[in-house]
């Protein structure tokens, strides 16, 4: 299988939750190592103004989906600060309408509007 599936999320949920803080940094340390433009993305939204909250909870997702990949056995391919750009770029421009009109920026976080992950590019990593 080439994707991870329910089973390999829901595990990783609950090794997440059960983890100590010294064994999510354990885990950091090793995104670090295999992903760090990933890490670094979440880490530099506290520096752009984002609340500590909302960075815990991106990095809180980033230790999920993490995990979710070593519970499937799969690996990624190293992402690096050009490649993420660029698909989220790609699928940014696939998803806007000219004739939208474009309000403030918002993250979901902000406007309570669910994620629709499905349809997001940046989401497609490899």
């Amino acid at each position: 299988m080439s994707r991870i599936n329910v089973d390999n999320l829901a595990a990783a949920i609950r090794k997440v939750r059960g983890m100590s803080m010294k064994e999510k940094e354990a885990l950091a340390d090793e995104i670090h190592l295999q992903q760090p433009h990933l890490l670094a993305s979440c880490l530099v939204q506290s520096r752009l103004g984002v609340k500590q909250a909302a960075v815990e909870f991106l990095l809180n997702i980033l230790l999920v989906c993490y995990q979710s990949m070593k519970e499937s056995g799969l690996q990624w391919c190293v992402i690096t600060e050009t490649s993420r750009s660029a698909r989220c770029s790609a699928g940014s421009a696939r998803h806007s309408s000219p004739n939208t009109q474009q309000g403030p920026s918002r993250t979901p976080l902000e406007s309570n509007t669910p994620l629709n992950i499905q349809s997001n590019r940046c989401w497609h990593l490899c």
